[in-house]
Protein backbone atom coordinates (compact mmCIF):
# COMPACT_ATOMS: atom_id res chain seq x y z
CA UNK A 1 0.00 0.00 0.00
CA UNK A 2 2.51 2.54 1.08
CA UNK A 3 4.78 1.83 -2.53
CA UNK A 4 1.42 2.16 -4.41
CA UNK A 5 1.08 5.67 -2.47
CA UNK A 6 4.24 6.46 -2.77
CA UNK A 7 3.85 5.92 -7.07
CA UNK A 8 0.83 8.07 -6.99
CA UNK A 9 2.21 10.83 -5.65
CA UNK A 10 5.18 10.87 -7.44
CA UNK A 11 2.62 11.30 -10.47
CA UNK A 12 2.37 15.22 -11.58
CA UNK A 13 -1.01 15.65 -11.31
CA UNK A 14 -2.85 18.60 -9.91
CA UNK A 15 -2.60 18.85 -6.07
CA UNK A 16 -5.14 20.82 -3.63
CA UNK A 17 -4.20 22.83 -0.55
CA UNK A 18 -0.75 22.30 -0.54
CA UNK A 19 -0.77 25.07 2.56
CA UNK A 20 -2.68 23.36 4.74
CA UNK A 21 -1.21 22.37 8.35
CA UNK A 22 -2.87 19.70 9.89
CA UNK A 23 -3.28 19.34 13.54
CA UNK A 24 -1.25 15.77 14.51
CA UNK A 25 -2.15 14.75 17.85
CA UNK A 26 -0.74 11.70 19.84
CA UNK A 27 -1.93 9.68 23.39
CA UNK A 28 -1.57 7.10 25.16
CA UNK A 29 -2.07 4.83 28.40
CA UNK A 30 -0.53 2.39 30.32
CA UNK A 31 -1.40 -0.91 31.86
CA UNK A 32 -0.15 -3.83 33.99
CA UNK A 33 1.70 -7.05 32.06
CA UNK A 34 4.22 -9.99 33.28
CA UNK A 35 7.20 -10.08 34.87
CA UNK A 36 6.76 -6.33 36.07
CA UNK A 37 6.44 -4.84 32.19
CA UNK A 38 4.31 -2.34 31.37
CA UNK A 39 1.97 -2.51 28.36
CA UNK A 40 1.14 0.66 26.70
CA UNK A 41 -0.88 1.39 23.93
CA UNK A 42 -0.06 4.50 21.83
CA UNK A 43 -2.65 6.52 19.61
CA UNK A 44 -2.62 9.02 16.75
CA UNK A 45 -5.09 11.13 15.43
CA UNK A 46 -5.34 13.48 12.39
CA UNK A 47 -7.73 15.83 11.20
CA UNK A 48 -9.38 14.86 7.66
CA UNK A 49 -9.68 18.10 6.43
CA UNK A 50 -5.82 18.74 7.55
CA UNK A 51 -4.42 16.31 5.11
CA UNK A 52 -3.86 17.14 1.55
CA UNK A 53 -5.38 15.94 -1.73
CA UNK A 54 -4.33 14.95 -5.27
CA UNK A 55 -6.64 14.66 -7.86
CA UNK A 56 -6.23 10.92 -9.78
CA UNK A 57 -8.84 9.48 -12.83
CA UNK A 58 -11.26 8.41 -9.83
CA UNK A 59 -11.48 11.12 -7.48
CA UNK A 60 -9.17 12.87 -5.16
CA UNK A 61 -6.23 10.72 -2.97
CA UNK A 62 -4.55 11.37 -0.30
CA UNK A 63 -1.70 9.50 1.88
CA UNK A 64 0.19 9.75 5.08
CA UNK A 65 3.02 7.82 7.06
CA UNK A 66 2.98 7.68 11.06
CA UNK A 67 5.95 6.66 12.47
CA UNK A 68 6.67 6.46 16.21
CA UNK A 69 9.74 5.83 18.16
CA UNK A 70 10.97 5.03 21.44
CA UNK A 71 14.14 6.68 22.84
CA UNK A 72 15.93 5.94 26.25
CA UNK A 73 19.07 7.63 26.44
CA UNK A 74 21.38 7.41 23.77
CA UNK A 75 19.35 4.20 22.68
CA UNK A 76 16.32 4.47 20.15
CA UNK A 77 13.87 1.42 18.93
CA UNK A 78 11.04 2.22 16.27
CA UNK A 79 7.70 1.05 17.49
CA UNK A 80 5.41 1.36 14.21
CA UNK A 81 5.15 2.89 10.71
CA UNK A 82 1.40 3.08 9.75
CA UNK A 83 -0.04 3.97 6.54
CA UNK A 84 -3.34 5.98 6.17
CA UNK A 85 -4.75 6.16 3.04
CA UNK A 86 -7.79 8.40 1.79
CA UNK A 87 -9.83 8.44 -1.69
CA UNK A 88 -13.09 10.84 -1.75
CA UNK A 89 -14.89 11.47 -5.57
CA UNK A 90 -15.78 14.67 -3.91
CA UNK A 91 -13.82 17.09 -1.34
CA UNK A 92 -17.31 18.35 -0.48
CA UNK A 93 -17.38 14.64 1.21
CA UNK A 94 -14.31 15.77 4.19
CA UNK A 95 -15.61 17.95 6.92
CA UNK A 96 -13.93 19.41 9.49
CA UNK A 97 -14.58 17.26 12.18
CA UNK A 98 -13.56 14.21 10.87
CA UNK A 99 -11.03 12.40 12.19
CA UNK A 100 -8.55 9.49 11.21
CA UNK A 101 -7.47 7.52 14.27
CA UNK A 102 -4.90 5.26 14.76
CA UNK A 103 -2.94 3.05 17.44
CA UNK A 104 0.44 1.02 18.28
CA UNK A 105 0.84 -0.90 21.39
CA UNK A 106 4.77 -1.99 22.93
CA UNK A 107 5.56 -3.88 25.89
CA UNK A 108 8.14 -1.76 28.12
CA UNK A 109 10.22 -2.42 30.44
CA UNK A 110 10.36 -0.11 33.55
CA UNK A 111 12.37 3.53 32.57
CA UNK A 112 12.03 7.55 31.77
CA UNK A 113 11.36 6.85 27.79
CA UNK A 114 10.96 9.75 24.99
CA UNK A 115 8.37 9.30 23.04
CA UNK A 116 8.37 10.81 19.27
CA UNK A 117 6.23 10.46 16.70
CA UNK A 118 6.31 11.98 13.02
CA UNK A 119 3.21 12.17 10.85
CA UNK A 120 4.65 13.03 7.13
CA UNK A 121 1.71 13.91 4.62
CA UNK A 122 2.85 11.96 1.27
CA UNK A 123 1.33 14.30 -0.80
CA UNK A 124 3.09 17.96 0.34
CA UNK A 125 5.90 15.92 1.92
CA UNK A 126 5.22 18.09 5.23
CA UNK A 127 6.47 16.38 8.10
CA UNK A 128 5.37 16.99 11.73
CA UNK A 129 7.09 15.31 14.91
CA UNK A 130 5.53 15.16 18.21
CA UNK A 131 7.20 14.23 21.67
CA UNK A 132 6.60 13.63 24.69
CA UNK A 133 8.06 12.11 27.70
CA UNK A 134 6.86 8.10 28.68
CA UNK A 135 7.67 7.24 32.37
CA UNK A 136 7.22 3.89 32.85
CA UNK A 137 7.09 2.51 36.48
CA UNK A 138 6.04 -1.04 37.11
CA UNK A 139 3.06 -2.21 38.70
CA UNK A 140 3.25 -3.61 42.32
CA UNK A 141 0.94 -6.80 42.58
CA UNK A 142 1.17 -6.19 46.35
CA UNK A 143 -1.23 -3.14 46.41
CA UNK A 144 -4.51 -2.56 43.93
CA UNK A 145 -3.44 -0.92 41.05
CA UNK A 146 -5.20 1.34 38.64
CA UNK A 147 -3.99 1.91 34.99
CA UNK A 148 -3.83 4.68 33.08
CA UNK A 149 -7.61 6.26 31.90
CA UNK A 150 -7.89 6.03 27.99
CA UNK A 151 -10.39 8.82 27.07
CA UNK A 152 -12.98 7.44 24.38
CA UNK A 153 -14.87 9.09 21.15
CA UNK A 154 -17.30 5.78 21.41
CA UNK A 155 -17.33 2.53 23.57
CA UNK A 156 -19.33 -0.61 22.25
CA UNK A 157 -19.73 -4.53 23.16
CA UNK A 158 -18.42 -6.66 20.56
CA UNK A 159 -20.96 -8.58 21.14
CA UNK A 160 -23.94 -5.80 20.27
CA UNK A 161 -22.48 -5.28 17.20
CA UNK A 162 -23.53 -6.35 13.43
CA UNK A 163 -22.35 -9.35 12.55
CA UNK A 164 -20.22 -7.81 9.93
CA UNK A 165 -18.41 -5.48 12.24
CA UNK A 166 -17.33 -7.86 14.70
CA UNK A 167 -14.14 -8.98 13.14
CA UNK A 168 -11.18 -8.33 15.02
CA UNK A 169 -10.02 -4.66 15.04
CA UNK A 170 -6.91 -2.72 17.03
CA UNK A 171 -9.35 -1.25 18.79
CA UNK A 172 -11.31 -4.02 20.47
CA UNK A 173 -10.16 -5.25 24.23
CA UNK A 174 -11.93 -7.11 26.96
CA UNK A 175 -14.79 -7.54 24.74
CA UNK A 176 -14.71 -3.97 23.52
CA UNK A 177 -14.23 -1.63 20.81
CA UNK A 178 -12.98 1.47 22.11
CA UNK A 179 -12.07 4.12 19.81
CA UNK A 180 -9.62 6.90 21.39
CA UNK A 181 -10.24 10.79 21.87
CA UNK A 182 -6.91 11.46 21.14
CA UNK A 183 -7.61 15.48 21.00
CA UNK A 184 -9.39 14.50 24.58
CA UNK A 185 -12.50 17.29 23.47
CA UNK A 186 -15.84 16.72 24.34
CA UNK A 187 -18.95 19.23 24.09
CA UNK A 188 -20.65 20.13 20.19
CA UNK A 189 -21.35 16.50 18.48
CA UNK A 190 -19.76 15.24 21.66
CA UNK A 191 -21.39 15.28 25.23
CA UNK A 192 -20.78 11.61 26.20
CA UNK A 193 -17.47 11.71 28.00
CA UNK A 194 -16.74 8.08 27.58
CA UNK A 195 -13.58 5.88 29.52
CA UNK A 196 -12.11 2.92 29.98
CA UNK A 197 -9.31 2.11 32.69
CA UNK A 198 -8.18 -1.24 34.05
CA UNK A 199 -7.68 -2.51 37.92
CA UNK A 200 -5.67 -5.16 38.75
CA UNK A 201 -4.11 -6.90 41.75
CA UNK A 202 -7.82 -6.69 43.51
CA UNK A 203 -8.00 -9.03 46.48
CA UNK A 204 -10.30 -12.16 45.55
CA UNK A 205 -12.09 -14.63 47.56
CA UNK A 206 -15.25 -15.66 45.39
CA UNK A 207 -16.74 -17.22 48.37
CA UNK A 208 -16.43 -14.28 50.45
CA UNK A 209 -19.68 -11.65 50.91
CA UNK A 210 -17.06 -8.72 50.68
CA UNK A 211 -15.12 -9.78 47.71
CA UNK A 212 -16.39 -6.38 46.09
CA UNK A 213 -15.73 -3.05 44.88
CA UNK A 214 -16.80 0.27 43.74
CA UNK A 215 -15.68 3.01 41.72
CA UNK A 216 -16.33 6.60 41.93
CA UNK A 217 -15.84 9.44 39.50
CA UNK A 218 -15.27 13.24 39.68
CA UNK A 219 -14.99 15.95 37.56
CA UNK A 220 -12.39 18.96 38.67
CA UNK A 221 -11.12 22.15 37.51
CA UNK A 222 -7.70 23.17 37.58
CA UNK A 223 -7.97 24.42 40.63
CA UNK A 224 -9.13 20.88 42.28
CA UNK A 225 -12.74 21.73 42.89
CA UNK A 226 -14.81 18.81 41.99
CA UNK A 227 -17.58 19.79 39.62
CA UNK A 228 -19.46 16.57 39.34
CA UNK A 229 -18.97 13.08 41.49
CA UNK A 230 -21.09 9.61 40.34
CA UNK A 231 -20.05 7.21 43.28
CA UNK A 232 -20.72 3.74 41.50
CA UNK A 233 -22.22 0.99 43.37
CA UNK A 234 -21.34 -1.37 45.15
CA UNK A 235 -19.83 -4.88 42.09
CA UNK A 236 -18.99 -8.39 43.12
CA UNK A 237 -15.55 -8.96 41.18
CA UNK A 238 -14.85 -11.00 38.00
CA UNK A 239 -11.50 -11.62 39.88
CA UNK A 240 -8.22 -9.91 40.88
CA UNK A 241 -9.03 -7.73 37.83
CA UNK A 242 -11.66 -6.18 36.40
CA UNK A 243 -12.22 -3.33 33.31
CA UNK A 244 -14.22 -0.09 34.21
CA UNK A 245 -15.81 1.81 31.39
CA UNK A 246 -18.38 4.01 31.76
CA UNK A 247 -19.80 7.66 29.74
CA UNK A 248 -20.38 10.94 31.88
CA UNK A 249 -22.68 13.41 30.77
CA UNK A 250 -21.28 16.83 30.20
CA UNK A 251 -23.94 18.92 28.78
CA UNK A 252 -24.27 20.98 31.88
CA UNK A 253 -20.65 22.10 32.35
CA UNK A 254 -19.24 25.16 30.26
CA UNK A 255 -16.11 24.87 28.36
CA UNK A 256 -12.82 25.01 29.54
CA UNK A 257 -10.25 22.18 30.93
CA UNK A 258 -10.68 19.95 33.24
CA UNK A 259 -9.33 16.43 35.24
CA UNK A 260 -11.38 13.48 35.05
CA UNK A 261 -10.34 11.13 38.72
CA UNK A 262 -11.61 7.39 38.69
CA UNK A 263 -11.26 5.59 42.21
CA UNK A 264 -11.19 2.24 42.77
CA UNK A 265 -12.39 0.76 45.95
CA UNK A 266 -11.64 -2.91 47.02
CA UNK A 267 -13.97 -3.51 49.75
CA UNK A 268 -12.12 -6.71 51.12
CA UNK A 269 -9.13 -5.13 51.59
CA UNK A 270 -10.16 -1.54 51.80
CA UNK A 271 -7.69 -0.29 49.51
CA UNK A 272 -7.83 2.44 47.02
CA UNK A 273 -6.10 2.92 43.85
CA UNK A 274 -6.92 6.50 41.77
CA UNK A 275 -5.87 7.94 38.50
CA UNK A 276 -6.43 10.95 36.56
CA UNK A 277 -6.54 12.53 33.03
CA UNK A 278 -7.05 15.96 31.69
CA UNK A 279 -9.72 16.65 28.89
CA UNK A 280 -11.33 19.35 27.51
CA UNK A 281 -14.79 20.59 26.81
CA UNK A 282 -15.09 23.17 23.46
CA UNK A 283 -18.44 24.21 22.39
CA UNK A 284 -17.91 27.78 20.27
CA UNK A 285 -21.39 29.46 21.42
CA UNK A 286 -19.42 29.83 24.87
CA UNK A 287 -17.38 32.02 23.09
CA UNK A 288 -18.33 33.25 19.64
CA UNK A 289 -20.66 36.64 19.98
CA UNK A 290 -24.34 35.80 18.72
CA UNK A 291 -25.88 37.34 15.92
CA UNK A 292 -29.47 39.01 16.36
CA UNK A 293 -30.10 39.03 12.53
CA UNK A 294 -27.56 41.63 12.22
CA UNK A 295 -24.08 42.96 13.77
CA UNK A 296 -22.52 40.63 16.31
CA UNK A 297 -23.95 41.22 20.14
CA UNK A 298 -21.56 42.89 22.26
CA UNK A 299 -20.43 40.22 25.02
CA UNK A 300 -21.05 41.82 28.71
CA UNK A 301 -17.90 42.06 30.75
CA UNK A 302 -16.58 43.73 33.91
CA UNK A 303 -16.15 47.49 33.37
CA UNK A 304 -12.95 47.03 34.55
CA UNK A 305 -12.37 44.22 32.60
CA UNK A 306 -8.40 44.42 30.62
CA UNK A 307 -9.77 42.03 27.70
CA UNK A 308 -13.10 44.12 27.16
CA UNK A 309 -12.00 46.50 24.68
CA UNK A 310 -8.84 44.16 23.40
CA UNK A 311 -8.32 44.87 19.42
CA UNK A 312 -7.47 41.65 18.11
CA UNK A 313 -3.78 42.40 17.60
CA UNK A 314 -3.57 43.14 21.36
CA UNK A 315 -5.35 39.55 21.94
CA UNK A 316 -2.49 37.82 19.81
CA UNK A 317 0.46 39.66 21.10
CA UNK A 318 -1.15 39.23 25.14
CA UNK A 319 -1.84 35.63 24.36
CA UNK A 320 2.02 35.13 23.07
CA UNK A 321 3.29 36.18 26.11
CA UNK A 322 1.33 33.94 28.00
CA UNK A 323 1.50 30.83 26.18
CA UNK A 324 4.18 29.46 28.00
CA UNK A 325 1.75 28.54 30.53
CA UNK A 326 -0.56 27.53 28.57
CA UNK A 327 -1.66 23.84 26.88
CA UNK A 328 -1.44 22.62 23.80
CA UNK A 329 -4.96 22.44 23.89
CA UNK A 330 -5.57 26.16 24.65
CA UNK A 331 -3.06 26.83 22.09
CA UNK A 332 -5.30 25.16 19.20
CA UNK A 333 -8.96 26.52 20.42
CA UNK A 334 -7.63 30.08 20.95
CA UNK A 335 -6.65 29.94 16.67
CA UNK A 336 -9.76 29.80 16.03
CA UNK A 337 -11.40 31.78 18.13
CA UNK A 338 -13.18 35.26 16.18
CA UNK A 339 -11.96 38.68 18.69
CA UNK A 340 -14.89 38.10 21.13
CA UNK A 341 -14.26 34.31 21.83
CA UNK A 342 -10.45 35.40 22.30
CA UNK A 343 -11.58 37.61 24.71
CA UNK A 344 -13.67 35.57 26.77
CA UNK A 345 -10.68 32.77 26.82
CA UNK A 346 -8.20 35.32 28.09
CA UNK A 347 -10.63 35.74 31.19
CA UNK A 348 -11.18 32.53 31.31
CA UNK A 349 -7.53 31.42 31.10
CA UNK A 350 -6.69 33.34 34.02
CA UNK A 351 -10.16 32.40 35.97
CA UNK A 352 -8.96 28.58 36.09
CA UNK A 353 -5.50 29.50 37.21
CA UNK A 354 -6.45 31.32 39.89
CA UNK A 355 -5.29 29.51 43.24
CA UNK A 356 -7.95 31.62 45.56
CA UNK A 357 -10.78 32.99 43.70
CA UNK A 358 -11.96 34.33 46.32
CA UNK A 359 -9.54 37.83 46.85
CA UNK A 360 -9.89 40.12 43.70
CA UNK A 361 -6.28 39.35 43.29
CA UNK A 362 -5.31 36.98 41.01
CA UNK A 363 -1.88 36.16 42.61
CA UNK A 364 -1.02 33.28 39.67
CA UNK A 365 -1.42 36.13 37.35
CA UNK A 366 0.23 38.84 39.45
CA UNK A 367 3.32 36.75 39.61
CA UNK A 368 3.87 36.09 36.03
CA UNK A 369 3.56 39.36 34.61
CA UNK A 370 6.03 39.95 38.07
CA UNK A 371 7.87 37.64 36.01
CA UNK A 372 7.84 39.06 32.82
CA UNK A 373 8.77 42.57 33.67
CA UNK A 374 11.67 41.26 35.56
CA UNK A 375 12.58 39.29 32.61
CA UNK A 376 12.49 42.23 30.29
CA UNK A 377 14.49 44.63 32.54
CA UNK A 378 17.30 41.84 33.20
CA UNK A 379 17.31 39.92 29.70
CA UNK A 380 15.86 41.91 26.91
CA UNK A 381 18.87 42.01 24.04
CA UNK A 382 18.63 45.06 21.53
CA UNK A 383 14.53 44.73 19.86
CA UNK A 384 14.02 41.46 21.63
CA UNK A 385 12.27 41.53 24.96
CA UNK A 386 13.49 39.63 27.87
CA UNK A 387 10.21 37.34 28.21
CA UNK A 388 11.29 36.36 24.40
CA UNK A 389 14.47 34.86 25.35
CA UNK A 390 15.40 31.27 26.51
CA UNK A 391 16.34 32.68 30.27
CA UNK A 392 12.54 34.63 30.21
CA UNK A 393 10.85 31.62 28.97
CA UNK A 394 12.66 29.18 31.44
CA UNK A 395 12.28 32.11 34.39
CA UNK A 396 8.28 32.61 33.14
CA UNK A 397 7.71 28.95 33.36
CA UNK A 398 9.90 27.74 36.64
CA UNK A 399 9.93 30.98 38.41
CA UNK A 400 13.01 32.42 39.93
CA UNK A 401 15.72 29.54 40.40
CA UNK A 402 17.09 28.98 44.21
CA UNK A 403 20.57 29.54 42.63
CA UNK A 404 22.24 31.26 39.64
CA UNK A 405 26.36 30.38 39.05
CA UNK A 406 27.54 33.11 36.56
CA UNK A 407 30.76 32.41 34.63
CA UNK A 408 32.57 35.13 32.38
CA UNK A 409 33.64 34.95 28.92
CA UNK A 410 37.89 34.61 28.73
CA UNK A 411 40.32 34.04 26.54
CA UNK A 412 39.29 30.53 26.06
CA UNK A 413 35.27 30.13 26.98
CA UNK A 414 31.99 32.20 26.46
CA UNK A 415 30.32 32.75 28.87
CA UNK A 416 27.28 31.10 30.53
CA UNK A 417 25.01 30.42 33.59
CA UNK A 418 23.82 27.69 35.23
CA UNK A 419 20.18 28.36 37.40
CA UNK A 420 19.79 25.57 39.63
CA UNK A 421 15.84 24.76 40.70
CA UNK A 422 16.22 21.87 43.95
CA UNK A 423 12.38 21.11 43.91
CA UNK A 424 12.05 19.93 41.07
CA UNK A 425 12.31 16.58 39.67
CA UNK A 426 14.72 16.43 42.41
CA UNK A 427 16.76 18.91 41.38
CA UNK A 428 16.99 19.90 38.05
CA UNK A 429 19.93 22.61 36.52
CA UNK A 430 19.54 24.73 33.07
CA UNK A 431 22.70 25.80 31.22
CA UNK A 432 22.73 29.20 29.11
CA UNK A 433 25.91 29.80 26.77
CA UNK A 434 26.25 33.53 25.46
CA UNK A 435 27.29 32.02 22.35
CA UNK A 436 27.14 35.09 20.08
CA UNK A 437 28.64 36.72 22.68
CA UNK A 438 26.19 39.68 22.61
CA UNK A 439 24.67 38.67 26.17
CA UNK A 440 21.82 36.83 24.50
CA UNK A 441 22.78 33.35 26.34
CA UNK A 442 20.94 30.99 25.17
CA UNK A 443 19.31 27.63 26.57
CA UNK A 444 22.02 24.90 26.12
CA UNK A 445 21.62 21.68 28.36
CA UNK A 446 18.58 20.91 31.35
CA UNK A 447 18.72 17.65 33.27
CA UNK A 448 14.87 18.21 33.05
CA UNK A 449 13.02 15.56 31.51
CA UNK A 450 10.96 18.09 29.01
CA UNK A 451 13.96 20.06 27.98
CA UNK A 452 17.07 20.29 25.26
CA UNK A 453 19.78 17.42 26.78
CA UNK A 454 22.85 18.03 25.50
CA UNK A 455 25.55 16.32 27.69
CA UNK A 456 28.48 17.51 25.50
CA UNK A 457 27.35 21.28 25.99
CA UNK A 458 30.66 22.89 26.78
CA UNK A 459 32.79 20.95 23.45
CA UNK A 460 29.55 22.24 21.61
CA UNK A 461 28.65 26.00 22.71
CA UNK A 462 31.34 26.82 25.47
CA UNK A 463 34.50 26.68 23.01
CA UNK A 464 35.83 29.26 20.98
Amino acid sequence: MLLALLMLIATPLFVLSQQKHPNFMIDYSRYPAQAGDVYVEIYYAIDRAGLNYQKIPTGFQSGALIQSYLKKGNKGMQVDSLVISDLVTSMDAITPTQKFVEQSTVLLKPGDYELVCRFTDLVSKQSIVVAESLAIQSFSPESLALSDIQLASSIQKLAGLAPGEQEKRKFDKNGLRVIPNVSRTYGTGMEQLSFYAEAHYMKFDGEAANSRYHASYYILDLRGQVIKEIVGRSRAKPGASCIIHGNLDVTDIPSGFYLFKIKVTDEFSDRSSEAVKGFQIFRSKDFVARSTGGEPEQLSAPIDDEFGAMTEAAANEYFEKIKYISLKEEQSIFKKLDLPGKREFLRNFWKSRDPVPATVINERKEEYFRLLDYANANFSVGTKPGWKTDQGRVLLVYGQPDEVERFPSDSDTKAYQIWHYYSIEGGVIFVFVDIMSIRDFRLVHSTHRNEVQELEWKDRYLRY
